[in-house]
This record gives C-alpha cells, sequence and structure tokens, in this order.
C-alpha cells in the first residue's frame, strides 16, 4: 500500500481539511470581534501564528487517531488489517492513547503560548529605511483654540497640545509634525486640506479647551487631510485634575492610532498608561516654566536661572514628576559644559539617580543622562550611544535628532552629523528650516552636489535657503558682483540678528570686488547693526574696533591702522592690545580666542606674537574636531594676512578637505590672501583650483 493510500485511509486529508477550515473561521470571527471588544490588534496575529504553529500537532493527530460517532478511536495500523476482513474500524482508547492525547494538548499549550510571548521576536522587521520611513503617516496636530476661561484656557490650551505632541512622539509607526511647524498655523483661517499639503500630513487633530466652574472641556477632532472627511470626534467633561487632563489625552491618542489603524506594541501600550503627575499645581508650574522657555530673548538678564527656578517649584510640588528633572538635569548640565560647579554637578547626579528610580529606561530619564555625560562628563560616545535610545524611543522628536547631532559634531562624525539633519527632513518633509539645516551641514563637508539637489527640491524657498542658494550660484557662475548683489538683496529681508552676519560677508566681497568707499559705508552703516541702538558695552566696542582694524589691513591704510590702534588703546585703557598678564573678561568685557589674539598682534605690528600665538593654537587644536571648524577659515586668513605662503595655503587645503567653512570656489579669492597671491604656492593652488572648476582662469 503506497503512502498516498495509508493517509487516505487513515483520513489524514479529512482531518487536515477540517482543521484548515476551522482556524480560517476562527480568524475571520476574530477580525470582526477583536477590535469591538477594544482588544489589541496583535491578538489577530498571536491567533494566526498559533494555528500555523499547530499544524503538525494536527497532523500528528490525524495519523494516530479517527474521530467519529463513537468519540475518538485509535486507528489500526496496515498490519493489523491483513490478511482479515476488518472494515478499518478504530480501536478503543487505552493508557497509552490518553497520554499521547495528553502529551499533543500539552505541546499545542505550549507553542501557543510562545508564540504569544514571542511573536514580536518571530516577526521583527529590519530597522525602517529612509525610504519606508516616508510612508508611515504623519500627523499635523494643530495648536487647541482657547474657548473660554481667560488666561487659564489660554494655559492649558497651550499645555495639552504640548503633552498631546509629547504623547503621540512616542509612537514609532507615526511621525509628528514638531510644535515649531504647526504653531504657525495658530488662529489660522486655512483650510484643512491646504494645511495638510504645506505641512505634508495625511491626517490633522484639531480641537479647543474650556476651563470654567473647576471643570475643563475638550473638543477634538481627527480629519483626513486630503478629503477634509472626518475620522473622529469626542467631547470630553472632566473634573479639571491633573488624572483627568492626562486620561483624556490617552484616550486621544488610542482614538488616533485605531483610526490610523496603528498597532501599539507592548513598550508604547505602558508609556500610554503612565500618569507624569497627578499634582495640578506642578502640572501648572512645569507647563509655566515651559512656556517661559520659548519666550527666551538673549537679552533677558538671568534667563537660565528664572527658568531653573521654575522647574525646581514644580519638582518641589511633585518630586516624582520626572518631565521637569529631565529638563532641570539638562539646563544644569548645559550651565556645567565649561567651568563646573560642585553644587550644581551634585544636583544634577541627585536628578538623575531619582529619575532613574521613578522610570527606568524611559526616554525622559535616558536623555537627562545623555545631557550629563554629553556637557558634563564630555564621554561622547556614551552621550551618543544614550540618546540613540531616547530617540528610538521617541522617534518624532526633533529635538533629541539636534542634540544627537551636536554630539555626532563633538565625535568628529561629519557623516552622521549630516544623517541627523537627512532624518529631521524626512520626519518633516514640508518644513524648510530642516532642509536650510540639512543644506548648510553638506556645504560644510564640502558635499555641493547634494546640498544643490536639496536647495532645487526645495522650490519656494525661504530666506536661508535663498542665501544658500546664491552662494551655490557663485560656485558655477563665479561672479562676485552677482553674489554681492544678492547679499544685498537679503540683508533688507533678514532679522537684526541675520543681519549681521550677512553684513560682515556683503562687506568682505565689496573689499574683494575693490571697492573701498563701499565698504567703508557699509562700515558705518553697521555701527547701528552691532549695537541695536541700545547700551554700549565692551564686547560690541570691540567687535566693531576689530572690524575697522580688520579694513584698514585689508586695504593697506597703515596710518588710519595705527591710530585706530592707539584709540582702542585709550578705550580700554591698555597699553598693549595683547598681553600674557591681560585679564580680557575684564578689559574686553569677554574672552577673547586665540585667532582674535594673533589678528590684534599683528594690527599692533608684533608679528613675530601673531604668528607664536597662531603657531601654538594650531598645535593645541590638533584632533579637535570642533575647534578646528569653527577657526579654520580665521586661521587662514591670518596666516594670508601674515604672508606666510606655505602656513596659508597648507591651512586653505585643509579646509577643502575636512570640515569647515572655507569654501574653494570664494575664500582664495578674498583679500586676506592678496599678500601671498604671486607666491608659488598660492599660484599652484589657484591653477589646481581652476581645473576642478571651481574659480575662472
Amino acid at each position: 500500500m503506497s503512502l498516498f493510500s495509508e493517509l487516505r485511509r487513515r483520513r489524514v486529508f479529512r482531518t487536515l481539511g477540517i482543521y484548515i477550515l476551522a482556524a480560517w473561521g476562527l480568524m475571520q470571527v476574530a477580525d470582526v470581534l477583536l477590535p469591538a471588544l477594544s482588544l489589541p490588534e496583535a491578538s489577530i496575529r498571536y491567533l494566526l501564528l498559533a494555528s500555523v504553529a499547530g499544524f503538525p500537532v494536527a497532523l500528528v493527530f490525524a495519523w494516530l487517531y479517527d474521530i467519529g460517532a463513537d468519540g475518538i478511536r485509535r486507528t489500526p495500523g496496515r498490519e493489523a488489517l491483513e490478511g482479515t476482513e476488518d472494515d478499518g474500524e478504530g480501536q478503543l482508547l487505552g493508557k497509552g492513547d490518553y497520554l499521547i492525547l495528553a502529551g499533543l494538548l500539552g505541546i499545542l499549550a505550549t507553542i501557543t503560548l510562545g508564540v504569544v510571548r514571542n511573536a514580536d521576536d518571530l516577526l521583527e522587521l529590519p530597522p525602517i529605511s529612509a525610504s519606508s520611513e516616508t510612508e508611515l503617516p504623519m500627523i499635523a496636530v494643530l495648536p487647541f483654540a482657547q474657548l473660554g476661561g481667560g488666561e487659564d484656557g489660554e494655559f492649558f490650551a497651550l499645555g495639552v497640545h504640548d503633552d498631546l505632541l509629547i504623547s503621540l512622539s512616542k509612537i514609532k509607526n507615526l511621525r509628528v509634525v514638531s510644535r515649531t511647524s504647526v504653531m504657525e498655523y495658530a488662529k489660522t483661517t486655512k483650510q484643512i486640506p491646504e494645511i495638510g499639503k504645506e505641512l505634508g500630513a495625511s491626517v490633522i487633530l484639531e480641537g479647543g479647551v474650556r476651563i470654567a466652574g473647576g471643570q475643563i472641556r475638550m473638543n477634538t477632532q481627527l480629519i483626513d487631510a486630503s478629503t477634509d472627511a472626518q475620522l473622529w470626534a469626542e467631547t470630553f467633561d472632566r473634573a479639571l485634575t491633573a488624572e483627568n487632563i492626562f486620561a483624556v489625552q490617552t484616550e486621544v491618542t488610542r482614538a488616533i492610532t485605531s483610526a490610523l489603524r496603528l498597532t501599539l506594541s507592548p513598550k508604547e501600550e505602558s508609556d500610554l498608561k503612565k500618569q507624569p503627575t497627578r499634582n495640578l499645581a506642578a502640572y501648572r508650574a512645569f507647563h509655566n516654566a515651559m512656556q517661559f522657555a520659548r519666550s527666551y530673548n538673549p537679552g533677558f538678564a538671568n534667563y537660565r536661572e528664572n527658568y531653573e527656578k521654575k522647574l525646581e517649584d514644580a519638582i518641589a510640588l511633585d518630586s516624582q514628576y520626572t518631565r521637569p528633572i529631565m529638563e532641570l538635569v539638562g539646563s544644569l548640565a548645559q550651565r556645567n559644559q565649561r567651568e563646573q560647579n560642585e553644587t550644581d554637578i551634585a544636583r544634577i547626579e541627585e536628578l538623575i539617580a531619582r529619575i532613574q528610580t521613578l522610570d527606568p529606561g524611559s526616554s525622559e530619564a535616558i536623555t537627562a543622562e545623555a545631557y550629563y555625560f554629553y556637557y558634563v562628563l564630555r564621554d561622547f560616545d556614551r552621550a551618543d550611544e544614550l540618546i540613540a535610545r531616547a530617540q528610538s524611543l521617541n522617534p518624532s522628536d526633533t529635538r533629541l535628532l539636534e542634540i544627537q547631532s551636536w554630539i555626532k559634531r563633538r565625535k568628529g562624525d561629519w557623516e552622521g552629523f549630516v544623517e541627523t539633519a537627512r532624518r529631521a527632513t524626512l520626519l518633516e518633509p514640508n518644513d524648510l528650516s530642516h532642509k536650510a539645516t540639512l543644506v548648510r551641514r553638506l556645504m560644510v563637508v564640502h558635499d555641493y552636489a547634494e546640498a544643490q539637489a536639496v536647495v532645487l527640491a526645495a522650490g519656494q524657498a525661504n530666506l536661508e535657503i535663498a542665501i544658500f542658494r546664491n552662494q551655490l550660484e557663485l560656485s558655477r557662475h563665479h561672479d562676485l558682483e552677482t553674489y554681492q548683489e544678492g547679499l544685498a538683496q537679503f540683508m533688507t529681508q533678514a532679522s537684526p540678528a541675520r543681519q549681521r552676519s550677512l553684513f560682515l560677508q556683503h562687506w568682505l566681497i565689496q573689499l574683494s570686488l575693490g571697492d573701498i568707499e563701499g565698504a567703508s559705508q557699509s562700515l558705518a552703516t553697521a555701527e547701528d547693526l552691532i549695537f541695536g541702538g541700545g547700551s554700549v558695552d565692551k564686547a560690541d566696542q570691540l567687535h566693531y574696533a576689530m572690524l575697522a582694524l580688520e579694513q584698514h589691513l585689508l586695504t593697506g591704510d597703515m596710518s588710519a591702522l595705527e591710530k585706530q590702534v592707539e584709540a582702542m588703546k585709550n578705550t580700554f585703557g591698555v597699553e598693549s592690545l595683547v598681553a600674557d598678564d591681560h585679564d580680557y573678561a575684564l578689559i574686553y568685557g569677554r574672552r577673547l580666542h586665540a585667532t582674535e589674539k594673533a589678528f590684534l598682534a599683528l594690527a599692533e605690528g608684533n608679528r613675530q606674537q601673531a604668528k607664536q600665538i597662531t603657531d601654538q593654537h594650531i598645535l593645541a587644536s590638533a584632533g579637535n574636531h570642533v575647534e578646528l571648524f569653527f577657526t579654520r577659515e580665521l586661521i587662514c586668513r591670518n596666516l594670508g594676512l601674515l604672508a606666510d605662503a606655505e602656513g596659508a595655503v597648507r591651512c586653505l587645503r585643509e579646509g577643502f578637505d575636512q570640515p569647515s567653512d572655507v569654501h574653494p570656489f570664494l575664500e582664495p579669492r578674498l583679500p586676506h590672501y592678496a599678500r601671498i597671491r604671486d607666491s608659488a604656492a598660492f599660484k599652484q593652488l589657484k591653477t589646481e583650483l581652476i581645473a576642478q572648476g571651481w574659480l575662472d582662469g
């Protein structure tokens, strides 16, 4: 008898057919009932895996046993039927059969339990690639409207909006438009489809908050950005307590994930159940601190101290509130990155120990520890590991990407420095500020081709994109006058702070073109930009005076240079602008960088001192990626002014090869290198740059 005939005799095919039909029917019922019972979608996946894993058990059962009107009977072997007229009716079960059946049931139960426990590992997907990440749904949470309650209504509308963004940003399979981007749509009259298109969002959440009589009412609705169709809406009326605020936010988050058919991981489910605080006063204090932080102005006196005091107030009201603990660790650590205060360090370490006890493994605890390793211990490798873990738990938080980029830069991981900017553009493809940051970093690593591609893809660009486009176009047309015209136009559109940096570029190009009169006029008008029409401090005076010194040096007006040096000595009350015993912070209102000391020594005519300071700085900066990144162009220019052709050309070549703002299509054309243009080293460099297309012949 063949195997096929034996399988038919033992009715294996019939039993397996019944098993498959039963499994299929179970899946159909589960697909309808489980969502209605609010059970996680993963339950269906567990049933499917258990059914597949149970198939071999069903096969063994079908071979050994048969189910008939008399119940389960053992199927007789082929040898038992040979030479008889037995119709093959099964034998009654013995003790051994019951043991076998119990064993099969045990195996099936063990397989099912193992599948449920390890389903995530069994179906683990590879990390999301850049292409698949852009396919994830993106939600924009518009600023919540204040529907009543005066200042309290506005305060809680902002607080609820912030908390929802934090909650949603922790969901791996959902991209969340940043707070910065959506705040532009506060009180907007634009239609939902228009907003969705501008932000690149597939769904929009909007709502409002009303505070009255100790009650909070929250109206929310989720809208399909492409069709303007309402996907979900709910109104919540609760007593105004911290527990109720977070409970409503949890309900809203669950409704959003359900509407988008997203499956939450066990970690995400656990995070949703957490109550950050049950103390309404602590909740108020924390959001008061965060709203104060967003109102930051460089001119605020004691800004950081006031911010930290507000965070301490929140922690004093609820010592287990992890969010203000994390923010306070970050602020204290940043303040102690250069000169460390023992009291501050002790407080940082105490707070980190507390947050790790309260919520170990949370993104807040890991981020706080990353701040400590980055700013205080300066262990950049460990900080990088920690911030990557925090970012994996909070994948839509672009602030974590920003911190990660600083760490990458400190490590000299310039590819990672650029990649964090790329990831930010993937998270928010319609946010032009992220694209501008990416272009800036690509230019720093001299990847001008990709920078140009990003600029072109940006389409209708913002001011920063336009500034970079102007600079990149110079690399092709080589026309300094056209480049200068662009800078002049941008200065009329820029903020006062941005105007200062644009002025420096515009002024240097005027000097490069030999327009000394125009440069002098620009320098005269720069006084308003530098001093801002307010009180003049020593640091501002120094900045303006050094610009005047630089112009006199570049134009060769030695008489004006000597007068400016004497005027500076009188202004700052010194006999020499640079001296070993100078307390620069006291004299000039701030510390001086080595490149500034070298420049001042050169302006005084102390060329040997200037060269010595420059050489010492180059030696001390070896291996310091960030220091060289920020000062490379200043080093090169000082060497050019010192007429050190070999040193300046070597510096330029290193600047072209390593991350810097030394660009081959612009830097060699500046007047700082006029004294070395006829040197063999500079001529050779220029010949190479012409051959590479960076300069005209």
